[in-house]
């Protein structure tokens, strides 16, 4: 097993768009496991309609979860690793962290953000302080902190 590569899991816990998007996939199916067993109108052309729309909702979230783990763990594979500086920290709503990151690449200053879900790692992290991350070297905007994916 790759260690140097975020599992799919690890991705959902740590990034906040599949974290979004994996919890709208498992609560949609909760919802509609628990409405089949009330619903006394299987059959019916409206169920049909709204299984149609619940597939075709449920295919876009699976989708965008898979590329969005296919850009983190292409980031991760291509091991393009720099030392950025952590230049804003802020909460969104109560369970994200937003992370400004900024750093030089090839001699040039770039400048990304990390949308997180918070956990101890995004807790502990300071304003000024430095950090590893991986790069995207053919688009170094797209910058990942290591030890949040990794952890």
């Amino acid at each position: 097993m790759n260690t140097d590569r975020p599992t799919p899991f690890q991705i959902i816990r740590t990034d906040k768009l599949s974290g979004i998007f994996a919890l709208y996939f498992l609560g949609s199916w909760i919802l509609a496991v628990l409405t089949q067993f009330m619903s006394e109108t299987f059959f019916t052309a409206d169920h049909y309609n709204n299984l149609i729309r619940f597939l075709i909702e449920n295919i876009v979230v699976i989708t965008v979860l898979y590329i969005r783990n296919r850009i983190i763990a292409k980031v991760f594979d291509a091991k393009t690793e720099v030392s950025a500086t952590i230049s804003k920290m802020s909460s969104s709503f109560i369970f994200f962290t937003d992370i400004g990151l900024t750093y030089e690449y090839m001699g040039e200053k770039h400048q990304s953000n990390n949308s997180t879900i918070k956990n101890q790692i995004t807790k502990s992290l300071v304003l000024g302080q430095s950090v590893r991350i991986v790069l995207d070297s053919k688009n170094p905007n797209n910058a990942f902190v290591k030890d949040l994916f990794l952890a």
